[in-house]
């Protein structure tokens, strides 16, 4: 029995080369929504470089590992607990809905993980998001805590936007968020109502309302934009800019440690060893193409920090070897 060590072998099998895999028309996907918030100029949501990069073909230099698939499926098992419940409570309708959306000249599709009936308005029709969640910092921003109100995470909020405003000519008003933490199995949900709003008292967007309240800076058309963007990106084969950064310079350490952006115990370990403990954004340490984005082999073992734009600096030009 000892012969074997059976978890290891369950993550080497989870992490094994998939050679064979589904032939799909390239397509963007909702999970993939991003908007610039309208008052910060800020990338909200997914990278358009990491898009492009799975959108081209170019092969993952940080695929997913075992400890992602547990998450991921841990993800699933708590949707389906949950759409049981809705099915025994006699309200749900459908699941993993398929959604496809080509009216803007690209493709975004995905699936809707329900649609269910109004508990109080059996004649209306609610489309339902949910999320799984884990974590201090997860739960402090969704459930919320004594000095800060709960909020979705807004990646997923777009994503929910995106959906809900193309339903809402279809009868669905809105679409509900439903979150719950695997750890502490704390639980809220978020109601998402796309509702029209005017800038200056001319232009009109389309914003999200949850639970009542409009979030002023982020809209479909934003989200819509950001598409086009990646979709010309695709079709005249130009590296998009990279969305967010890997490591931040001490200056921009201390400028978000300042806004409160950088927690006092993160900042407190990057004083400490900054070499150590470098910071950046979450979205490059998780992202699936983050050395192809940021490094290169030099040729003879050492590694070389790409530009801006993906070119290799020109002193080094000499010393890498063609891919």
């Amino acid at each position: 029995m000892d012969s074997f060590n059976l978890i290891e072998l369950t993550d080497r099998f989870l992490e094994r080369d998939r050679t064979i895999t589904e032939e799909r028309l390239p397509h963007m996907y909702p999970s993939e929504a991003r908007c610039i918030c309208e008052n910060t100029g800020k990338v909200l949501g997914n990278c358009l470089r990491s898009s492009y990069y799975r959108l081209t073909g170019i092969e993952q230099t940080n695929p997913p590992n075992a400890r992602f698939h547990y998450i991921f499926m841990l993800g699933n098992l708590v949707e389906k607990f949950l759409i049981d419940r809705w099915k025994e409570m006699g309200i749900w309708l459908d699941g993993n809905v398929p959604f496809t959306d080509m009216e803007y000249g690209y493709i975004v599709s995905g699936k809707i993980d329900a649609f269910i009936r109004n508990w109080t308005q059996r004649t209306q029709i609610i489309g339902v998001e949910v999320k799984s969640f884990y974590g201090y910092h997860a739960t402090r921003e969704i459930i919320g805590s004594t000095n800060q109100a709960g909020r979705p995470k807004i990646d997923q909020l777009l994503q929910t936007l995106y959906y809900a405003e193309r339903y809402r000519d279809r009868g669905v008003p809105g679409f509900k968020m439903a979150y719950l933490a695997r750890d502490s199995v704390e639980r809220r949900e978020f109601n998402v109502v796309p509702t029209v709003t005017s800038v200056g008292g001319e232009v009109q967007r389309i914003r999200p309302a949850v639970d009542g309240t409009i979030y002023p800076n982020i809209s479909v058309e934003g989200i819509r934009s950001s598409y086009r963007l990646l979709d010309q990106a695709v079709r005249e084969d130009t590296l998009p800019c990279r969305d967010f950064k890997k490591v931040y310079s001490n200056d921009e350490v201390e400028a978000k440690y300042a806004l409160g952006e950088i927690s006092n115990s993160a900042y407190n370990k990057w004083t400490r060893n900054r070499r150590g403990n470098p910071l950046g954004d979450w979205q490059c340490r998780y992202c699936w193409y983050e050395n192809h984005c940021y490094r290169r082999n030099a040729g003879d073992g050492t590694e070389i920090i790409l530009r801006e734009d993906g070119a290799v600096p020109e002193e080094q030009v000499p010393e890498v070897r063609e891919e």
